[in-house]
């Protein structure tokens, strides 16, 4: 299964929407997916972790908002930040501080950061992505994440979405949260199976 990286980017927000996430916050999901899957790593997978853990209210931190305030404060925080629900996310809002001079952070000495979760090991530049030899599962889940400076691996970019088809079938449950019942009130007014709604 191949999507479009902007069927990937519509599919990560929708289905951020549908677990709850404000429309600015959902909206930041797709970006990241998208950012993710176009450097070959899985950010279907990461959001589809991040809406479950929603779901089953787990205290952990959102790399959404981590990642908006690490923006928004032109500053990538160096050292333990704690539990956090699939730190994957985190990456596309470290990468733009992984230039040397792009920000005064701690981080900015080197060309990319390494995230580390529970042990494990991905490296972020703002080209690429990849996980060191445990892959990524540890990225998708809650981990304790611990940012540091690292090495930038080499990679190809590519253009569309390798997503696993496990992905997509785990997202699609939230984004259909944002259609319109199928009952005769909603056909009345025209809408129906497949109808987004603006609520």
């Amino acid at each position: 299964m191949t999507l479009s990286l902007g069927e990937a980017t519509v599919l990560a927000a929708k289905a951020a929407r549908g677990a709850g996430l404000p429309w600015g916050l959902a909206e930041e999901a797709g970006r990241a997916a998208r950012w993710l899957e176009a450097r070959g790593a899985p950010g279907l997978l990461a959001i589809a972790a991040l809406c479950e853990a929603r779901e089953a209210g787990t205290a952990a931190q959102c790399p959404l908002r981590l990642g908006c305030a690490v923006a928004d404060g032109a500053r990538a925080p160096a050292g333990d930040l704690g539990p956090v629900s699939a730190p994957l996310l985190l990456a596309p809002f470290l990468a733009a501080h992984a230039d040397p001079g792009a920000t005064t952070s701690p981080l900015a000495d080197t060309a990319a950061t390494a995230i580390r979760a529970d042990g494990a090991e991905a490296t972020v530049s703002a080209e690429t992505v990849a996980p060191g030899p445990e892959g990524w599962a540890p990225f998708l889940a809650v981990a304790r994440v611990t940012l540091a400076p690292a090495a930038a691996p080499p990679a190809a970019r590519p253009r569309r979405s390798r997503a696993d088809p496990a992905a997509a079938a785990r997202l699609e449950p939230f984004a259909a949260r944002l259609l319109a019942p199928s009952d005769p009130r909603t056909r009345a007014t025209g809408a129906g199976p497949g109808v987004a709604t603006d609520d």
